[in-house]
């Protein structure tokens, strides 16, 4: 009898943890929230809540698929929380906003406070998110977590258009910081150099790394063609190894990535 109690709370307590708890983000069921489906997406909020800030969102959607020549291969689903605090029990996060492995997006509360304010720009936002849900549902669970994130992030920073907008800096921005001498990390992350940058950057480094890395994006398309960068990115998605798939497509090994955005001058962003 205690062995069948325990069993049975065990698994009230798992189930408790996909509902409403930081599982959520993973869970095959969405509770306590309002639907409205797009003919790409699925948003979910609480009623009375403004969903304004996702109204391009197939457009959006339609954009990085002939950017990337991918598919989503189904709805995405958008989760716009009502709080801050209901966003981090659900997601253990409260950032703007998260996309976790299975493509799911989650929004924060304030979020929505500073897209209906004028604050923010949401489209850019979203794309961001967007391009993270299309690369996640175009690899396995193990080759996502295994993705570079100077690469994921760099990517949905570019594809999004971010640079410049709401305190990211421009390409332009970021190539000035790195020809000062800016540490910009990519595949292994110097302690001593990204403590300097913080002292730099005592509001944070997001807005510098993140447009940095946009940036190295846009200078390996560039420098070597699409066809090229795109050569790399699958062979990374498919799992093979970093080091390897960079060599192969640009003939150069990936610590060089700072040589060439020193030499990168193209950037309008």
């Amino acid at each position: 009898m205690k062995k069948t109690i325990l069993i049975f709370s065990v698994i009230v307590i798992i189930v408790l943890l996909f509902l409403s708890g930081p599982l959520f983000v993973y869970s095959p069921v969405i509770a306590g929230f309002d639907k409205k489906e797009t003919k790409r997406a699925a948003i979910y909020f609480h009623k009375g809540c403004d969903i304004s800030m996702a109204v391009n969102i197939d457009k959006l959607m339609e954009e990085l698929e002939d950017f990337y020549a991918m598919e989503y291969g189904g709805k995405i689903e958008l989760v716009i929380t009502g709080s801050d605090a209901e966003c981090r029990r659900l997601s253990m996060k409260n950032t703007r906003f998260n996309t976790y492995y299975n493509g799911r997006i989650m929004a924060s509360g304030r979020t929505v406070k500073e897209a209906a304010e004028g604050k923010i720009h949401p489209d850019n936002y979203l794309k961001h998110e967007l391009s993270h849900a299309l690369l996640f549902r175009n690899m396995n669970v193990i080759n996502s977590m295994k993705f570079p994130r100077w690469l994921n992030e760099g990517l949905a920073t570019y594809a999004g258009g971010l640079r410049g907008v709401d305190g990211y800096n421009t390409g332009k921005e970021a190539l000035n910081k790195i020809r000062q001498g800016y540490y910009l990390p990519f595949e292994k992350r110097d302690k001593a150099k990204m403590k300097d940058l913080r002292s730099k950057m005592p509001a944070g480094t997001a807005w510098f790394t993140y447009s940095g890395w946009a940036t190295a994006v846009e200078a390996l398309i560039e420098t070597y063609g699409k066809e090229k960068f795109f050569e790399y990115l699958h062979a990374v998605m498919s799992g093979g190894k970093k080091e390897m798939a960079f060599k192969a497509a640009f003939g150069k090994n990936i610590q060089d990535i700072v040589n060439i955005l020193q030499q990168y001058s193209g950037s309008n962003e």
